[in-house]
C-alpha cells in the first residue's frame, strides 16, 4: 500500500509595519489619507491580495475595500485610501484600524490556494494645531468716516505665521454696502 499524506498549505501572513494618516490628523480634519504597509512573512507569494479596512468610528467613510497584487515572500506592498475626515468631536491619542485579508497564495511548487487572516494597525490623531493670526490692516474704504456715513466698505487683512511654513498667506474681507445695528 502506499500512503499518501495531505498536509495544510501555509497560512497567509501578513505583517504590519507601518500605519499613519496623512498630510495630518487632527480633528475637523477633512480629505486626508490612510497608509498602511504590509510585509508578507510567510513562505509563500500572494498573487491577490483583498483587503477590507474598517476605521476606528471617528474616521469617515467607515471602511474602505483594497485589492493588490503580486507580494513575494519578504516584499512590501502599501494599502492607500483616500478622502478621509476625522470627526471634529475626535479625541487626540491613538486609534485602532482593523484589515480583514483574503488572498489567492501560490507554493514554490505551483499550487494555489485561499487564505484569509485579521491584522491591526494603530494609528495617531493629534491634538488640534493652534492657530498664529496677525492682523495687517483693518479699517474703512470711505476717507472720512462719520455717524449715518453710507456705501463705504470694512475690511481687515490677515497674515497666518504658522512656524516651519514658508508660504505666508494673506487673506482681506470686505463687507460691501453692509448696514450695521447702529443703521451706518
Amino acid at each position: 500500500p502506499l500512503n499518501v499524506e495531505i498536509a495544510e498549505p501555509p497560512p497567509l501572513e501578513i505583517a504590519v509595519e507601518n500605519a499613519y494618516l496623512t498630510p495630518y490628523a487632527s480633528p475637523g480634519a477633512s480629505n486626508i489619507g490612510l497608509v498602511v504597509k504590509l510585509r508578507n512573512i510567510g513562505d509563500t507569494a500572494i498573487l491577490i491580495l483583498s483587503a477590507t479596512v474598517h476605521l476606528p468610528e471617528v474616521i469617515t467613510p467607515s471602511t474602505a475595500n483594497i485589492t493588490l497584487g503580486g507580494i513575494q515572500p519578504g516584499d512590501s506592498a502599501t494599502i492607500y485610501v483616500q478622502g478621509l475626515t476625522i470627526s471634529p468631536s475626535a479625541q487626540p491619542g491613538e486609534h485602532t484600524v482593523s484589515i480583514e485579508l483574503s488572498a489567492t497564495l501560490v507554493t514554490s511548487d505551483g499550487v494555489r490556494y485561499a487564505s484569509n487572516t485579521y491584522v491591526q494597525a494603530s494609528v495617531a490623531i493629534f491634538s488640534q494645531p493652534s492657530v498664529n493670526m496677525q492682523i495687517l490692516d483693518y479699517g474703512l474704504t470711505a476717507e472720512v468716516v462719520l455717524s449715518g456715513l453710507n456705501n463705504t466698505n470694512a475690511y481687515v487683512t490677515l497674515q497666518s505665521i504658522e512656524p516651519g511654513v514658508i508660504n505666508l498667506i494673506y487673506y482681506r474681507a470686505e463687507i460691501l454696502n453692509g448696514f450695521f445695528p447702529n443703521g451706518s
